[in-house]
């Protein structure tokens, strides 16, 4: 279900056993695929994003139904390029994170001083 046409996947790192809505499906991958490389694809690749944009149904809230979602075909590297792609999407993720702290911290610290000078 998506509110802005825009389906996301998550990867749960927070509980081995949890409780999930019926509205939102759980999915496990084998032993052959990456899941963060799957996810990442998921919610990246424009072709997934033609794909929903084709199969959604809905008015104001969107659903992607699983049965479409079976549909979706994904060509995806063999395992070890899988991995290495996940790793490196992981070291531009936190990249990213730590420039962004970077910009909170500098407009903090731009506002103290633009504070000071106009008292």
């Amino acid at each position: 279900m998506s509110d802005d046409n825009i389906f996301h996947f998550n990867i749960n790192t927070i509980a081995e056993n949890g409780l999930v809505s019926k509205e939102y499906p759980v999915f496990d991958a084998n032993d052959n695929y990456n899941l963060k490389f799957i996810v990442d694809y998921l919610n990246n690749s424009k072709e997934f994003v033609r794909f929903c944009t084709q199969r959604k149904l809905g008015g104001t809230r969107t659903r992607l139904y699983y049965k479409n979602l079976c549909d979706f075909k994904m060509y995806v590297p063999q395992l070890e390029e899988q991995n290495i792609i996940a790793q490196h999407l992981k070291l531009l993720d936190n990249l990213i994170t730590l420039h962004q702290s970077e910009v909170e911290r500098l407009k903090k610290a731009k506002q103290f001083f633009l504070d000071k000078m106009f008292i």
